[in-house]
């Protein structure tokens, strides 16, 4: 949990394994509120701090924002306020927002001591962060430790005192290697995936193209088949129309019929050989009688 500090303003507790900044006792707080040269206006903002700082104390986050928030409106420039806010969004699990009231800090507050706290906290917020990218995307996790350590170093720079930073610093470069080493197993994973793909579509091309072979000469031979059998089609259709055209030039013999002069000889040889016949019958035999009606 939070406690106490300089100016009633609350430090954060660090992750698992991170360390907190030590306590500061009660009575600081109290000495250091009588000690802040607030205005006369702005009495009623300290109020609400000490206000907020107890309902944050209970664990009643809500209530201890809103009441940092009508003391921010009553004195907007104090960057004590903003601190108290970024650790109760902290709490609340508001990570961005929480990074965004620390940055306030750094911009208002000339005091190196608050100032070295609350880049301390944006170093907390960042590992945070990336404790949460870190099962999902290990690169956005990466880069949140290395932001996390850069707040480190920035808080050690305005307080050299500040045992814990340089504790979390090696924490989160412990942190850093073993995701490092995540991302490269990945990355080995992910290649040799790629290439046992690889491996199995080159004989599934190489299938792929004997089919397209095979296919366009099954292609070819039946191109060669429908050609032949067109040929062959075309050179019935041609013997067909020649014998056709053959049978309309020759005369069929039932259908010929004789000139008018061969039929006239005809008969008068067929009367001729008649007469022979009964000749020669009247002569071995008795006449018939014949009978002229």
């Amino acid at each position: 949990m939070g406690s106490p500090n300089i100016y009633g303003l609350k430090i954060e507790n660090m992750l698992t394994n991170f360390r907190h900044i030590p306590h500061i006792p009660g009575w600081m707080v109290v000495i250091a509120f009588l000690l802040c040269p607030w205005p006369v206006a702005a009495e009623s903002a300290r109020d609400l701090v000490m206000s907020g700082n107890s309902a944050y104390e209970a664990g009643e986050y809500e209530k201890a924002l809103a009441e940092y928030e009508k003391a921010g409106a009553k004195d907007p420039e104090s960057a004590h306020i903003d601190f108290n806010k970024g650790n109760v969004y902290y709490r609340k699990g508001d990570f961005d927002s929480a990074m965004s009231a620390y940055e306030r800090v750094s911009v208002k507050n000339a005091d190196p001591v608050l100032a070295a706290r609350s880049r301390f906290n944006m170093g907390n917020t960042a590992v945070q962060r990336a404790e949460q990218e870190r099962a999902t995307d290990l690169k956005k996790a990466l880069a949140g430790y290395q932001a996390g350590v850069r707040h480190y170093r920035d808080a050690l720079n305005l307080d050299p005192n500040l045992s814990d930073a340089v504790h979390n610093i090696e924490v989160s470069r412990l942190h850093i290697r073993q995701i490092m080493e995540e991302i490269r197993k990945q990355e080995e994973q992910q290649k040799a995936l790629e290439s046992l793909k690889d491996e199995k579509s080159e004989p599934e091309q190489k299938k792929d193209q004997d089919q397209d072979k095979q296919g366009d000469k099954q292609g070819d031979k039946q191109g060669d088949k429908e050609k032949d059998s067109e040929g062959e089609q075309e050179k019935g259709d041609k013997d067909q129309k020649e014998g056709e055209q053959g049978e309309e030039d020759e005369p069929h013999p039932e259908l010929e019929v004789p000139p008018p002069d061969q039929t006239a000889r005809d008969l008068l040889n067929e009367e001729k050989e008649n007469r022979r016949l009964r000749q020669m019958q009247s002569t071995h035999g008795p006449h018939p009688v014949e009978k002229d009606w």
